[in-house]
């Protein structure tokens, strides 16, 4: 079959109403074009000399032209008489008035396979293999341009080849990139006053830099005390008994909070600055007021009051609970929220 009875066959076998037959005839012609319209093993390289037809006269109709990176792309000729005119150097540029790029485009990423012709350079594509999965297939067909029509057949036969790291090889280079940060190798009982002398990460438990010891029993390593919970751990590969080749961190940092005693204080103007206890002494018996002198979202203060009469609040203060009883040691707890709002409660000892 000729190429024109090939094509004549594919277009009565596409006539409408073939759903978008118009877009696949195109692409069909642009096919047969592209495989059997060049009689050359590659595409020139384009130069403002040569003449372009679409027809595939002159030279031809398919041209290669780099990018600004530096990477070859396919173009098809748009117009006939091409000459003089550049296809795009712009990676994301992948068409212009005289050229469309049938290549893969740099800012195109890693594609899903199709059948299709595959030019030069570097070309992996992403395919759901029927027994292998989900994989990534680098093109090492070195025949140039290569139409591809099956990948799994040409597969097998060793035209691609699988370029996805599965688990396993994750897992490895994973464990190759933390050699020597960090190795839990368990308890080292230091009684002997001995670094530890075995159970490395190494071949036969050689212990190599990154092993870490905790102190189960407490000893001497290297001059320096180590207690229950502290670690060591090996700075070099081999590090032996030499105290410089091994690292040792206390455990038993922990935090204890400052206590802070609340400032035994007199009067009835009441500051919350820190914490504060009007009256510890001698219960206070007068009216109630704020000194703002710094005060602070928070703060408490606790006021002993004994009065015949029950004192007077300023405005800042608000009762949430608790009532005055005169001739009786009151306990007036405050807190501090805002200028204009200072919560308290008064309550006393319960028989």
């Amino acid at each position: 079959m000729t190429e024109l009875e090939l094509r004549n066959d594919i277009e009565t076998k596409l006539t409408p109403p073939v759903t978008q037959a118009s877009k696949v005839k195109e692409l069909f012609n642009s096919t047969v074009d592209f495989i059997l319209g060049q009689n050359k093993d590659d595409f020139p390289d384009w130069t403002s000399l040569l003449v372009f037809n679409t027809n595939g006269t002159g030279a031809g109709k398919y041209c290669k032209h780099p990018d600004i990176n530096g990477r070859k792309r396919i173009f098809e000729t748009k117009t006939s008489g091409n000459v003089n005119n550049a296809p795009p150097t712009d990676p994301v540029v992948t068409e212009n008035t005289h050229w469309k790029e049938i290549s893969e485009s740099a800012s195109s990423g890693i594609p899903e396979y199709a059948p299709g012709v595959f030019g030069s350079g570097l070309k992996i594509v992403y395919h759901n293999h029927t027994t292998l999965g989900r994989r990534l297939f680098l093109l090492t067909e070195p025949v140039r341009p290569f139409t591809s029509s099956n990948i799994e057949t040409e597969f097998a036969a060793g035209k691609w080849v699988d370029f996805t790291l599965d688990k396993d090889e994750v897992v490895k280079l994973i464990n190759a990139a933390i050699v020597g940060l960090y190795d839990d190798r368990g308890n080292h009982d230091a009684s002997s006053n001995l670094f530890p002398a075995a159970n490395g990460s190494g071949a036969g438990g050689v212990i190599l830099k990154g092993d870490i010891y905790t102190i189960s029993v407490a000893g001497v390593l290297g001059g320096q005390s180590v207690n229950i919970r502290d670690q060591v751990r090996a700075l070099v590969d081999n590090p032996g008994q030499t105290s410089n080749n091994w690292a040792i961190t206390e455990g038993n940092i922990g935090y204890v909070p400052q206590r802070v005693d609340a400032i035994a204080s007199t009067g009835v103007a009441i500051q919350f600055d820190q914490p504060r206890t009007y009256g510890r002494t001698t219960p206070e018996t007068g009216n109630i007021t704020l000194n703002a002198t710094g005060a602070q979202d928070g703060q408490v203060a606790l006021i002993r009051h004994n009065s015949g009469t029950a004192p007077t609040f300023g405005s800042e203060f608000k009762r949430i609970g608790g009532s005055y009883v005169t001739g009786q040691l009151n306990f007036i707890f405050c807190t501090y929220v805002s200028p204009t709002e200072i919560l308290y409660t008064v309550s006393q000892v319960q028989a």
